[in-house]
C-alpha cells in the first residue's frame, strides 16, 4: 500500500513544479499563504501522514486507507487552487513598492486611533481576558475564558469596531516596517505598532495571528532584502518569542518538549481533524449555514453545529480537552463533511473561481501601498484552514471589505483633503 502511495505521489510531480513557480513569481502579499499555511501546515503533513500514522498520537485511530486517501485528495485541491494564483502571476507583474508622506501620515493617525481603542477596549473587557487569569496565575480560568470567547458567550471587545482596529493595527505594522526597510525611516513606529498589534491579540491569548504577524514580517523582509544575518536573527528571535509564549500559557517550562509540540502541532496539528472527519463522519449538509451571515434565518438543518465542532469527540488527543471549541479542518475536511463525493469532484474549480476574483479584486487596489498592506493582512488570514462556508458564502471577503477597506477608504479620502497639496511627494 505505502509503494502504491509513493507511486501516486509522483502524478503530482507537476504540483510541485507548479507550487514552486508560484511561490518564486508570486507577489508579497501571498507569500505568508504560500509558504506558511500550504508550505508548512499543509504539505509536509499530508506527505508524511501515510508513512507515520501508526506511530504519532495524532493520528490514533486513523487507518492507512484513510490517511492516504486523505493526503492524496488534498494534494488534488491544492492543485486546482494554485492555477489562480499561476494565473495571475502571468497577467499581472510585481508592482513597485512605494510609500508617500500621504501614506505614512495615515498610517500615523491609523496607529493613534487603534492604540486608543486598545485603552478602551482595557479599560472595558481587561478583567474577562485570558491574559488577566495568566497574569493571575490561573491557567485554567484563561482557558475557560477563552473558551467562552471562541463560543461568543463573553465579549471581550466592542462589536464590529473592533474587528476594525485589529486590521488597522496589522497593516500599520507591515507600512511602518516596509518603509523601514526600503528608507531607513520610521523604525520606532514600526516598533510602536508591532508591539501593540501583539498586545491586541495577546488579550485572548491568540498564538496563531501574533506568529502570522511575525511570519509576514520575516517574508517581506526577504522579499525586500533577501537572505542575510539580520534576517537570520530575525528568525531566531520570532522562534524565541513563541516559545516564551507558549511557556507563559501553558506552564510548562521544558525547552525540548516545547520546541517539540510547536512542530507537531504546526506540521500534523493543523491537518488531524481531516482524517478523521473522512474516517467517521457521513456526509451531510447539517450545519452547512453554521458560518453564514445572518445564518438565523436558515432552517433548523442547516444551523446545526458545524464538523469543525461535531468532530471533536472522535479525536482520542482531545478526549479529556473539555475547554476546547473547535478545531482547523481545511476546507477539504468541510468539503468531504457536507457533500462527499460530489464536493470533491465540483467544489476545488468553484473555490479556484472565487479565489481568482478575489485576487483580481486586490490586485486593482494594492497599487496603493496601504492597500497593499491590507491585501497582506487578508491573504494571510485566508481561511482555507478553517471553513468551507467562509470562502462559498463570501463571508471572509465582505469581513475585510466591511471592516477594512470600506473605513480604510473613508479615512483615507478624509485624510487626504484635509491635508495641503505641497506636503504630497515621495519620502
Amino acid at each position: 500500500m505505502i509503494i502504491l502511495y509513493i507511486i501516486t505521489l509522483m502524478l503530482f510531480i507537476p504540483f510541485f513544479f507548479l507550487y514552486k513557480n508560484c511561490i518564486k513569481e508570486s507577489s508579497i502579499e501571498l507569500k505568508t499563504l504560500l509558504v506558511y499555511s500550504l508550505g508548512i501546515t499543509i504539505l509536509p503533513g499530508i506527505l508524511i501522514s501515510p508513512l507515520i500514522y501508526d506511530i504519532t498520537p495524532r493520528l490514533k485511530n486513523i487507518t492507512l486507507e484513510t490517511s492516504i486517501l486523505v493526503s492524496i485528495i488534498s494534494l488534488y485541491f491544492l492543485s486546482i487552487f494554485l492555477i489562480p494564483i499561476y494565473i495571475i502571476n502571468k497577467k499581472y507583474k510585481n508592482i513597485k513598492i512605494e510609500l508617500t508622506h500621504s501614506d505614512i501620515s495615515l498610517s500615523k493617525l491609523l496607529l493613534l486611533l487603534s492604540i486608543f481603542y486598545l485603552f478602551i477596549r482595557l479599560i472595558l473587557y481587561y478583567k474577562n481576558t485570558p491574559l488577566y487569569f495568566i497574569i493571575n496565575n490561573d491557567v485554567a480560568g484563561a482557558a475557560q475564558s477563552r473558551q467562552l470567547i471562541q463560543s461568543k458567550k463573553l465579549g471581550i471587545d466592542i462589536p464590529y469596531i473592533g474587528a476594525t482596529f485589529k486590521i488597522f493595527i496589522s497593516l500599520t505594522t507591515y507600512s511602518f516596517y516596509i518603509s523601514y526597510l526600503k528608507h531607513n525611516k520610521y523604525f520606532y513606529y514600526f516598533l510602536i505598532s508591532f508591539i501593540f498589534s501583539i498586545l491586541y491579540f495577546i488579550l485572548d491569548m491568540q498564538k496563531a495571528p501574533i506568529f502570522i504577524i511575525i511570519t509576514n514580517l520575516i517574508l517581506i523582509y526577504y522579499n525586500l532584502k533577501k537572505l542575510n544575518i539580520k534576517l537570520i536573527l530575525l528568525i531566531v528571535l520570532s522562534l524565541l518569542s513563541l516559545i516564551t509564549l507558549v511557556i507563559s500559557t501553558s506552564g510548562n517550562n521544558n525547552i525540548l518538549h516545547i520546541i517539540y509540540s510547536i512542530i507537531d502541532r504546526i506540521i500534523l496539528g493543523q491537518i488531524q481533524s481531516m482524517y478523521y472527519m473522512f474516517q467517521y463522519l457521513d456526509p451531510s449538509l447539517s450545519g452547512f449555514g453554521y458560518d453564514f451571515y445572518f445564518s438565523s434565518l436558515f432552517n433548523e438543518r442547516t444551523n446545526d453545529l458545524p464538523p469543525n465542532i461535531k468532530i471533536i469527540p472522535y479525536i482520542p488527543l482531545y478526549e479529556n480537552n473539555h475547554t476546547l471549541v473547535n478545531v482547523n479542518t481545511f476546507y477539504f475536511g468541510d468539503t468531504w463533511s457536507y457533500l462527499g463525493w460530489l464536493g470533491i469532484f465540483i467544489i476545488p474549480p468553484i473555490i479556484a473561481f472565487i479565489f481568482y476574483l478575489t485576487l483580481v479584486f486586490f490586485d486593482k487596489i494594492k497599487k496603493d501601498t496601504i492597500y497593499l498592506c491590507l491585501s497582506i493582512t487578508f491573504f494571510s488570514f485566508y481561511p482555507i484552514t478553517r471553513s468551507l462556508t467562509e470562502i462559498l458564502s463570501f463571508k471572509y471577503l465582505l469581513h475585510y471589505i466591511i471592516f477594512g477597506y470600506i473605513p480604510l477608504f473613508i479615512l483615507k479620502n478624509i485624510h487626504k483633503h484635509l491635508r495641503k497639496k505641497n506636503e504630497y511627494g515621495k519620502i
